[in-house]
């Protein structure tokens, strides 16, 4: 450690230095958008599954957004949406569930009448605790009748794939990506 002849302790150790990626580096490997923005958003966030936070809550998504540590729910799906080349001005892009849930609804964006289905590329917003406020978002990567698959981040740390019923009441509300195309 450079001192004279003493007990080590663990200040005489090197900080273990944290190599986080470059923009640069997950920018290689995302793939380049495609004409239809639905497709484009499904294919960006379909790179990034299974990525994983690191130990700290480190995440592109937070570093992406600025704020590199925080809830990366809605930061992920804003990261897809920026990389899918879809627009601030088209649908605008949110750190938080329910401050974003806000910002969607007042630019007229929030669908709550499933009568009319999503589809595939849409954005869909899930109330886990029914108290009329999302508590997470993702981007619908598979519809039937009866289930939605749903890309998400942070599900327990990670990206992943979650299935919803349709019928069933944790579903808030959606934004149509679709209507870009």
């Amino acid at each position: 450690c450079g001192l004279d002849e003493h007990t080590h302790t663990d200040s005489c150790r090197p900080a273990e230095v944290s190599k986080k990626e470059s923009q640069s580096e997950w920018e290689s490997m995302l793939p380049k958008p495609v004409a239809k923005k639905a497709q484009s958003l499904v294919n960006t966030a379909s790179s990034q599954l299974d990525y994983k936070e690191d130990p700290d809550g480190y995440t592109r998504y937070g570093a992406w957004y600025g704020n590199p540590t925080g809830d990366w729910n809605v930061m992920f799906v804003s990261f897809c949406l920026h990389y899918s080349k879809i627009s601030e001005k088209d649908i605008p892009y949110g750190s938080g569930c329910w401050a974003w849930q806000v910002k969607i609804d007042e630019a007229g964006l929030l669908i709550k009448d499933f009568t009319v289905m999503p589809k595939m590329g849409d954005l869909i917003l899930i109330d886990n605790d029914r108290d009329g406020k999302c508590d997470l978002t993702g981007i619908i990567i598979n519809i039937n009748d009866n289930d939605i698959s749903v890309m998400e981040g942070d599900i327990d740390g990670v990206v992943a794939v979650k299935s919803y019923r349709i019928s069933d009441a944790v579903l808030y509300g959606y934004v149509s990506v679709n209507r870009l195309d």
